[in-house]
């Protein structure tokens, strides 16, 4: 059985905003109205036609932001599926929890990715055209701003020799 991909949603999935305030975020439908990434949406895709486990791991601030996100799953290819393996964590916990060793994280954020390869797991970072300015993170990367194909065949080289 192939390894499972965990992927984030704000900055991955979806454009982040870093002018709006936790408080804006959290309100109800706020998400629903970012449109998805293209690139990343179709690295999804694949990985899942290529039998690899996917699923959304993401941080929330309350339960409208869940429900927004989970509404977000659904409307990806395959999302029906995605959603019931998928988990959300409270605004600044660990998405260790969920992990097991050898798991996948695709993530905008550092500091997640470090703590998830830190507990056995492979990061994942996602440059999304605001993040990546101070140059930490010197593993895996792709760059959801890349046409949807570049950024796939990124994307599934990288899984490929994670396979390996």
């Amino acid at each position: 059985m192939k390894k499972t991909i965990w992927v984030d949603i704000d900055g991955t999935l979806i454009p982040f905003d870093p002018t709006k305030t936790l408080e804006e975020v959290g309100r109800p439908g706020y998400s629903l109205k970012l449109p998805i990434i293209e690139s990343i949406k179709q690295c999804i895709k694949r990985a899942y036609e290529a039998g690899y486990q996917v699923k959304i791991l993401s941080a929330i601030l309350n339960e409208y932001a869940k429900k927004d996100k989970i509404e977000i799953t659904v409307s990806l290819p395959y999302g029906k599926e995605i959603v019931k393996g998928s988990r959300f964590v409270q605004y600044g916990e660990s998405k260790t929890q969920f992990m097991e060793p050898g798991d996948i994280l695709v993530d905008d954020f550092s500091p997640n990715l470090r703590e998830w390869e830190a507990a056995g797991g492979i990061g994942i970072k996602v440059y999304n055209g605001i993040n990546g300015t101070k140059g930490t993170w010197k593993g895996y990367s792709i760059h959801s701003t890349a046409e949807p194909e570049n950024c796939v065949k990124q994307f599934m080289g990288i899984l490929s020799m994670i396979d390996k």
